[in-house]
């Protein structure tokens, strides 16, 4: 187990003690797959293509919490250990995942995004749909977040 999984597991623990009716969920969206290497030498994993194939996305929040408060539909929240930012308030560079199928041309990937990139898009692109999404570092901050998130009242923000 990685540090993030500890996190993942103690939120989720968290969540079930102190708010037993909220319904959340992990996205395993993270697996390492075997991958093989075809007649043309070219790496291909039969698990990773089944995965995508049954919708699995790159980038979704690490927990997503399925209730409705203050102004937002739910809650979804990137897990991380270090801060995805600089100090500056950039993103950092993320190892690059070089994409240059015909699939994700067509489907409106990037040919190189770094993970953390996909990630902060995903976050903003459920923001603008009307949740809570943010990346949160470390434990505290995560049960923080969830803390005040599920004591908002109609209409109030966190921001």
């Amino acid at each position: 187990m990685n540090p993030e999984d500890i996190i993942t597991i103690d939120l989720a623990t968290y969540t079930k003690m102190q708010y037993p009716e909220v319904i959340f969920t992990h996205v395993a969206n993270e697996r390492k797959t075997k991958t093989s290497t075809n007649s043309k030498g070219r790496n291909f994993s039969y698990e990773g293509n089944l995965l995508k194939k049954k919708g699995v996305r790159r980038g979704v929040s690490d927990m997503l919490y399925f209730e409705p408060r203050g102004i937002y539909h739910g809650l979804f929240i990137e897990i991380k250990v270090d801060s995805p930012f600089k100090r500056n308030g950039e993103l950092k560079a993320g190892n690059v995942r070089k994409k240059s199928s015909l699939h994700s041309y067509l489907n409106g990937e990037s040919v190189e995004k770094s993970h953390l990139e996909i990630q902060h898009e995903f976050i903003q692109k459920m923001n603008e749909r009307g949740y809570y999404a943010c990346f949160a570092v470390g434990y505290e901050q995560c049960q923080e977040i969830l803390d005040k998130y599920l004591a908002l009242r109609p209409k109030e923000t966190l921001d």
